[in-house]
This record gives structure tokens, sequence and C-alpha cells, in this order.
């Protein structure tokens, strides 16, 4: 595509922001990267982190576009609990907010691949 990283993050929290819901910016990431026309970020060679089925719910939360709040209300967990679980998640991805999450796992192939929506359970992958 030939846009800079920085670029291209400005125009995804741009996205958001216009549709007035910038804690929506990783659905966004996570459609675009499964968007078979999109360009995938580049694969890391270094081993994937193993996420425990907590932070794969977190995860699949971000990649779905849910609030933290709005899976605390479903769930009936502590938004606390869930914020230590992202914190977790992000600290374990090296990643800063929860859109460079989902650009992190994609980078891994944790993901499912281009033009495919995850299927794996809110719980945690099967395998």
């Amino acid at each position: 595509m030939g846009i800079k990283q920085a670029m291209l993050t400005s125009y995804f929290a741009t996205a958001a922001n216009a549709l007035g819901c910038a804690q929506r910016m990783p659905l966004l990431v996570h459609r675009a990267y499964s968007h078979r026309a999109f360009p995938t970020t580049a694969r890391v060679s270094a081993p994937a982190p193993v996420l425990v089925p907590n932070e794969w719910m977190v995860l699949l939360t971000h990649t779905g576009g849910i609030t933290l709040q709005h899976l605390s209300d479903a769930r009936m967990l502590s938004l606390d609990s869930l914020t230590r679980i992202n914190r977790a998640l992000l600290a374990k991805l090296n990643a800063r907010p929860p859109a460079h999450s989902v650009r992190i796992t994609w980078q891994h192939a944790l993901l499912p691949g281009t033009g495919t929506t995850p299927t794996t359970p809110a719980d945690g992958p099967t395998s």
C-alpha cells in the first residue's frame, strides 16, 4: 500500500473518532487486516506469545469492537479484573493500546488468515 505504519495508525484513529467511538479502533484494525485487498502486516519470526483463556477473551473482545465495560456487564465480571487481564495481555504482546495488540497478533499469525473472521471461542483456542 505504500503507507507508513504511523500514517495508517493516524487514519484508523481518525476513522474511529469520526464514527464517534475511538474505543472501536481495534475492530477497525482487525477488519482491515481481515480484508483480502488489505496488505497483511509483516509476520515476525519470534515465537508467538501463549495467551491464557482470559487473555483470549479480552483479545477477541477487542477484535469484535466490544469495550471492556460491555464485556464486564455481559459476563458479570468486575471491570477491575478485566482491566488487569487487559494489562497482562498488552504486556505479554509488548503492545501499547488494544489496537496495537490486534496488529501484533496478526504479525504472530495468532488470528485467522486474511479474509476470515475469528473462529476462536471466547474462552480461548481449542488446540
